[in-house]
């Protein structure tokens, strides 16, 4: 695969995010953020050999990939960090907080995952919030990039 991830893979993981968390609410579906979760998790545990998303969309974009720009892994890790604790912000508001406070836990559960899939939307346009938020901590200093040297 190169130096970097696809944008054709980058593109069909935002539309899996967006997709989950949208339908999930439509449709009240409070497991669509355990689902989520689960398939968000897989790569960031066992590697990109795992990620579902991945192995489902490449045979559908498999003439795209040879010529694709291609995503930094290190800042798609980030991203998909983001995503999945999103996701686990939402399976705990919809499983663990809507028992206890069923108005607050709605608020959280659904606000999680519709904010993820807001984020993920505006990334299919060009801007993407966690990319910049990488850089952020990055440049400042809170969090290095795999194989560079600390600063001084």
């Amino acid at each position: 695969m190169g130096d970097g991830i696809p944008v054709p893979l980058v593109r069909a993981n935002q539309a899996f995010i967006i997709l989950t968390a949208v339908l999930s609410f439509a449709f009240q579906f409070r497991a669509g953020a355990l689902i989520g979760l689960a398939v968000l998790l897989l790569p960031l545990l066992f590697g990109p050999r795992a990620h579902l998303v991945f192995r489902l969309a490449r045979p559908l974009v498999a003439r795209r990939l040879a010529d694709a720009e291609r995503e930094d892994p290190h800042v798609q890790r980030f991203n998909q960090s983001l995503a999945a604790l999103f996701f686990a912000i939402g399976a705990a508001g919809l499983y663990l907080l809507d028992p206890v406070w069923p108005r607050w836990g709605a608020v959280v559960g659904w606000g999680a995952l519709l904010a993820v899939a807001a984020v993920a939307f505006i990334a299919t346009r060009g801007f993407c919030l966690g990319c910049t938020i990488y850089y952020q901590l990055v440049r400042r200093g809170w969090i290095r990039r795999p194989g560079s040297t600390p600063v001084a």
